[in-house]
Formats: C-alpha cells, structure tokens, sequence
C-alpha cells in the first residue's frame, strides 16, 4: 500500500465514536493514506472490544498505555509510514475533500507546514470557525490553526513532537508554537471544514491561565516581552493593544518603557498639581509616566507637596531656579521615555480619553506631528472652547492648539523644542507654528477633553495682559512666515 499521508487517532474509552470517526477518513477523496488508532489506556470495556475486532481497511491499532494524549500521538507519528500527518480527535470528523486540497496545498507551498481547515461544531453546540491568514506573533496570542490540521512529519521531527507535558490540554496550540518557531508557517484549507464535535454547553475555561503560563513557560524566548512586542506590533499595528495583550499574557508588573509621557511642569502650584496628576492616573489609556517637574518652586507648601509625592508611574525632576515655563516643559521633555507627549499645565486636569483618543489619530495618521483637543474652563470662568479645523493659516493669526495637545517626541525634537525665550507666554503657540514650519501637520478633536482653570493668578492670564508684545515676538521668531 502506498501511503502519503497517515491519520493518527489517539483513543481513551472513545468508542462509541471512533468507529463514525475512522469512516470519515475511509471516505475521503484522497486514497493514499493509513488510519492508526493510538489507545492510550482505556478501560471501558466497550473500547477495549471495539479496538480488539477493529477490522477496517488501511486501519491498525497501536497501544500507548497511561502517558497521556501528547504521548499518544507522537507514538502513533512515529509509527506512521506518510510524510504527511492528521492528527484526529477520536469523535471529530474529516471532511471528504480535507486531504486531497491540504497536499495539493502544501506540495505548491514548500514553505509552509502545516494545512489548516476550518471546522464547524456539533452535538451540544453550534458555531463555525475559519483560519485567519497565518501571523506568527498571532498564533503566540492565540492558537489560529485547527487542531486537526495536515502538516509535515519532517516538521514534527524538527519541532521534536508534541510536548508530553501538556497532558491537560492545548497540546495542539504548543506543537503549532513548536513548528513555527523553526520556521513552518501554515496556510488555509478552504472549504473542507473538520466537523468537530461538542458533548457539553458547559465551556471550562479554568484551565486556560494554567495552560497558557505553561506554554509561556516552554518557549520562554519567544514569550519574552522584547520579543513579544516586536511579533504582535507587527501583527496588529497597534502598540497599545499589544501591551494590553503582554500585561494579560506576563503579568501586570512586567517593566514596559511607557508609550506617552504626560510632562507637569510646576511652579508654586502645590495647591493644585496633585489633582492634574489623578486626573492622568484616571485616563482609560495607562501605558504612561507622569513626569512633574519642580520647575525652581519658592512656595514651601509646593516644595514640600512635591518632595513627598507618591504617585504610580510618578516621577519628580527638580529644577533649582525658574527661568521660564518653556525650559521647564524642555527639561521634562528631555527625560521623557514615551514617543508621544502629553504637556499638561500643573493646574490643569484632563478627561480619561484624552489620551487615548489623540493617541489614535497619531498612530493611524503617521504625517500628523500633534492632535489637539476642546478646553472646558472651571474655576473665575465657566464655559466651552471647541477647536476649528486645524489649519495653518488660521494658526498663523490666532492660537486654535490647546496647549496640552498630543505630540509627537520626534517632532518636538525636530525643532528644538519649546523656545525659551518665550518666557511671558504663548510658548504653546509659538511651538505649534515651528512645529508646521517643519513640515508637521495638526489635527483637532472636536470634544472639550481639557479641563482649563481660570484664576487670576494664572500664566495665561498674564500673557492675555502682554498680548501684542508676545504675537509681535512670535512674528519676530518666524520673519519668513510673516
């Protein structure tokens, strides 16, 4: 008999399955193929009978005795004569075509592995399942390719089998893991769905954190969270949900650089700076730093509230001599760890998505250097400021950036950062415009997300004093802009 292809079938007290399930195979379209039954220590006496008087072409039985299911399929591999392997639950079912497009897939494949089908589920519950287009870093978040997909037996010896310790479950998930690792990707087989059968609506799901520590634990150079990052941010394109995925899959308390860092510069603000800092540890976006700086603070209340802040994902960077708001916010810029910014004026409060909404325009849109936001003011003036259409020649008149505006480090960078010269006010302003001068285009979020107080001892309404000496200095700063 020639055979291509071998189907392993491993069996605990199975039987009242098995024999619908080795028919499946006897049926497929594809001839080339052996059916090996692997009882790994049933005792049900039905089994135990069934498997003595299986007489069934192209099926034998091989005995595995009480090393568990991984066990039991690498015997029955190891004793298969294709270069081609199923391995088959003992109650699913193969669909007739499954073979014949899974080889032909492979054979036009040589790089890929593994042949996926879908399945569909029946008995006790009802749902259909398709492979998603193969990605490693995919198949490391979750398992992507059916548990009874056709693969290579030179890619089961290269992987050296199915790990013999995962006898609770997810053994196929480990084995996919295994397999790419050295390299085999896997592909799609379209419309040859596995039936795959359900005894019970009660999912148990109890084991899954277990398992998947343990396949954590068996591959720990790939689960490791450089690596990691670089795999599923290839997947997703999306550096806040795969940190999301590396907390749930490592643990909260892994160290992962921060991806926005909020900078406080604080001057005598003690009675507030506090509430800006909350207000950032209540954003629904978390991969962050607050960075406050002390920016030469002679008030002793500030001093001491800020030699005693405790804060998570808090840090305070102290300047001894204030020499402006602009060196201030440049100094903590120059220490933050994120790619983006967040400035934040030290009496100042954002709402919780601030943060992550900006943070989603400036990862979709790659030529956009800030995104700005609508300001709410509280405390002398109550009323609402929605910013216009960003656009340039409008900036160069009037200030439509609220002056805590997501923005890019590397644009920040590109011009130098804040101009410290600019030391009465409008630094916001005056940044934004070097900012387009480079080439950064702006982007506004029509929502209030800023929470803006007004008191009369505050930066902004001291520049509002001085404002045709400030905009005649942002002229000057920009002579081939005006």
């Amino acid at each position: 008999m020639n055979v291509k292809v071998s189907i392993v079938i491993p069996c605990l007290d199975e039987g009242r399955f098995i024999e619908q399930t080795i028919d499946s195979c006897l049926a497929s379209s594809y001839s080339e193929i052996e059916v090996i039954v692997a009882d790994y220590g049933s005792t049900e006496p039905a089994t135990i009978d069934l498997l003595n008087r299986l007489n069934k072409p192209k099926t034998r039985v091989i005995y595995e005795r009480g090393s568990g299911l991984p066990a039991a399929r690498n015997a029955g591999i190891k004793a298969a004569q294709g270069d081609f392997i199923v391995s088959l639950n003992a109650d699913d079912l193969l669909h007739n075509s499954f073979l014949e497009k899974a080889i032909r897939l492979l054979e036009q494949n040589p790089m890929a592995g593994i042949a996926s089908p879908g399945y569909h589920t029946f008995g006790a519950v009802h749902y259909s399942w398709e492979p998603p287009v193969f990605h490693f870093g995919r198949l490391l978040a979750e398992n992507i390719i059916c548990i009874s997909a056709l693969f290579r037996k030179q890619a089961w010896l290269e992987a050296g089998g199915y790990n013999e310790g995962m006898t609770d479950g997810y053994e196929d998930w480990d084995f996919w893991i295994s397999l790419s690792k050295k390299g085999w990707t896997s592909i799609a087989v379209n419309d040859a769905p596995l039936a795959y059968r359900v005894l019970s609506a009660d999912s148990d799901g109890s084991k899954h954190d277990l398992l998947s520590k343990q396949i954590v634990s068996n591959h720990p150079e790939l689960f490791h969270e450089n690596r990691l990052d670089k795999l599923w941010l290839s997947w997703l394109r999306d550096e806040w949900e795969v940190r999301r995925m590396l907390r749930r899959r490592l643990g909260q308390d892994i160290e992962l650089a921060p991806i926005v860092s909020i900078v406080i510069p604080c001057y005598n603000y003690g009675q507030y700076v506090e509430e800006a800092v909350d207000s950032c540890l209540n954003s629904t976006f978390q991969e962050i730093e607050i960075i406050v700086v002390n920016n030469g603070s002679t008030d002793p209340y500030t001093i001491d509230v800020l030699q005693r802040l405790q804060r998570p994902k808090t840090r305070v960077i102290h300047v001894q001599t204030n020499i402006g708001l602009p060196y201030g916010r440049n100094v903590g810029i120059s220490e933050a760890r994120g790619k983006y910014i967040l400035p934040l004026d030290a009496d100042d409060k954002i709402q919780p998505t601030l943060i992550e909404k900006a943070y989603r325009i400036l990862e979709a849109r790659p030529e956009v250097g800030f995104a700005t936001v609508g300001l709410e003011y509280f405390g002398d003036q109550s009323w609402v400021w929605i910013p216009p259409e960003f656009d340039f020649n409008r900036l160069l008149s009037e200030n439509i950036v609220c002056v805590t505006s997501l923005v890019r480090k590397n644009a920040w960078l590109s011009v130098g950062g804040y101009n410290e010269a600019m030391i009465h006010g409008y630094e916001d302003w005056d940044f934004w415009i070097s900012l387009c001068e480079r080439g950064w285009r702006g982007t506004a979020i029509h929502e209030a997300l800023l929470l803006y107080r007004r008191h009369g001892h505050s930066l902004s309404y001291d520049a509002g004093q001085k404002h045709t000496m400030i905009v005649q200095q942002i002229r000057a700063n920009h002579p081939s802009l005006y």
